[in-house]
């Protein structure tokens, strides 16, 4: 599925048409976004696991 996906997104690239690149852009937001929601959850989840006491504290500078 992975190998019928590159090559859909590498055609839809490989044209000119805006209107194309757009589609090709939404779909493969579509598949990224379930990843990266997935892996937030397990981050989100490992960090509850941790006491206040012992996370790290990062300044606002830092942060960003």
């Amino acid at each position: 599925m992975a190998i019928a996906l590159g090559t859909a997104l590498s055609v839809w690239r490989s044209r000119p048409d805006p209107e194309r690149d757009a589609v090709g852009q939404r779909v493969e937001a579509s598949y990224q976004l379930p990843l990266a929601l997935s892996a937030t959850k397990i981050r989100r989840e490992r960090w509850r696991k941790l006491p206040e006491r012992g996370r790290p504290h990062y300044t606002p500078s830092q942060r960003f």
